[in-house]
């Protein structure tokens, strides 16, 4: 910290040196100037001198005597003149001149200052330091981490390929897998774990469960077909698993039943292990109880059993643009508003498509698409998985469209969010 003062001294010193060097210079051109002058009239009275002393002696003619006394009297007159010819208009360095740097000075050193303490303060560039010196520090921790997991991975399926059999060490494998992020390969391996074990084991629905779990990790926490069937192949072997009820509870949350949902997650509890309790299932169940006292009655219907069949396609100039895998958000919402009342989600893969919407597909239980009787359509590609628009997303151009018991609509993917 010494040495960032040290340096912040040293830059308004050279700051300052700046706004007052023009008058230093100044003032060291004018003492030249006198200095020189002095010179040449001390020359002239020494040379006037000897010539009036060889006068006197008899040496030098008095006529001869004044023509060379004229003669120094124009040189010294030409020295002078030359002298104080100036290249530029001659600036006479006033004390208002003084003032008026010392007041810029003054403010160069006041708003340094005041940008300092509002910009670079000595303890926030301390505590970037020591943030800093964190986020390194966990990085290289990280790295270690996953060099000894992986380390791990290759030494348990080595001993898993000798010992099939070994519960304990495939349920170690997957965790290894999940720890660094390849949920994935987490997924494969419970799966792999369940064929050698087979469906009698008295532990295969907690494989299964542990599988569904890791597809919904891999899926971005989505509760795609893939998770939803494993979850539902687990309870129904073992209607208390832990990992499906969770899985179920949020299924059911995303789709507004948040009774439902705490109901769910009340169950897993039963087999739950504490840390998971603690740290997940609580939380969860407390934010949806708040959430649950706050949800007014739902508004009475506007239009009884209300469809909508919403044909989706992409525009062929956008095509190689986009990726199969790509998220489509198909949704509805009412004339100027922003939460979605009906919403379906599918992939760039499989569109052309024909969409329905809904009550059973909408965000909330109190907003749903009977209570309208217009809402505005449309669908959009998302680059980033998510439902939030950002740049970069294709998206239709909205319509609208009176809701009924089987109204139509047609979107074509053809703009994209600048």
């Amino acid at each position: 910290m010494t040495a960032l003062w040290l340096t912040l001294i040293a830059l308004l010193f050279i700051a300052l040196l700046i706004i007052f060097l023009p008058l230093l210079l100044t003032h060291q051109k004018n003492a030249l100037i006198s200095d020189q002058q002095q010179q040449n009239v001390s020359i002239f009275k020494d040379r006037l001198a000897e010539l009036a002393s060889e006068q006197a002696q008899g040496t030098l003619e008095a006529a001869d005597f004044l023509v060379l006394k004229t003669e120094l009297e124009k040189a010294l007159l030409v020295d002078v003149a030359e002298i104080e010819k100036p290249l530029f208009a001659p600036v006479v360095v006033n004390r208002g001149h003084w003032l008026l740097m010392g007041a810029v000075a003054f403010f160069v050193v006041l708003i340094s200052l005041a940008m300092y303490v509002q910009l670079g303060r000595s303890e926030d560039f301390s505590k970037s330091l020591v943030l800093q010196e964190k986020v390194q520090q966990q990085a290289l921790e990280d790295k270690k981490m996953r060099e000894k997991l992986l380390k791990l991975v290759a030494l348990l399926k080595e001993k898993l390929a000798q010992k099939p059999a070994d519960l304990e060490k495939w349920h170690l494998l997957a965790n290894s897998y999940a720890a660094i992020g390849q949920f994935t390969e987490a997924a494969q391996t419970y799966q792999a774990a369940m064929k050698a074990m087979g469906k009698t084991h008295p532990h295969y629905a907690v494989l299964n469960g542990s599988f569904a779990q890791m597809l919904f990790q891999a899926a971005d926490e989505q509760m795609t077909p893939a998770v939803k069937q494993a979850m539902q192949e687990t309870l129904a072997i073992d209607p208390m698993e832990s990992s499906a009820l969770l899985l179920k509870g949020i299924d059911a949350y995303t789709q507004g039943n948040v009774k439902q949902a705490i109901a769910d997650w009340q169950k897993a509890k039963i087999r739950a292990n504490d840390n998971l309790i603690s740290q997940f299932i609580d939380p969860i169940i407390n934010q949806a109880q708040s959430q649950l006292a706050q949800i007014p009655l739902p508004a009475k219907a506007a239009v009884a059993n209300a469809k909508l069949v919403v044909q989706v396609s992409v525009a062929n100039t956008l095509k190689e643009k986009l990726k199969p895998e790509q998220v489509v958000f198909v949704f509805a919402r009412s004339v100027g508003g922003k939460m979605p009342l009906a919403i379906e989600r599918l992939q760039v893969k499989d569109l052309p498509a024909t969409v329905i919407l809904d009550d059973s597909k909408a965000a909330m239980p109190t907003a749903v698409l009977s209570s309208v009787t217009t809402v505005e359509i449309t669908a959009r590609v998302s680059v980033s998985g998510q439902a939030r628009e950002v740049t970069g997303d294709f998206f239709a151009i909205p319509a609208q469209v009176q809701v009924t018991n089987d109204g139509k609509a047609m979107l074509l993917i053809n703009q994209q969010v600048p």
